[in-house]
């Protein structure tokens, strides 16, 4: 998601979030949402695996 960054994913991935939002708690929409940020905090993961 970090290079594709398809807006239908990003918009379905916060409606979940909103919806299933549990504080104090990472969920794997608000992950996937980090990671359209250029300042995503693994993005070296992703720049030594591509």
């Amino acid at each position: 998601m970090h290079e594709l960054r398809w807006p239908e994913i990003y918009d379905f991935a916060e409606a979940e979030n909103r919806e299933y939002y549990v504080k104090r708690m990472e969920t794997l929409m608000s992950n996937l949402i980090d990671a359209y940020s250029d300042d995503w905090e693994d993005r070296f993961f992703y720049e030594r695996f591509q």
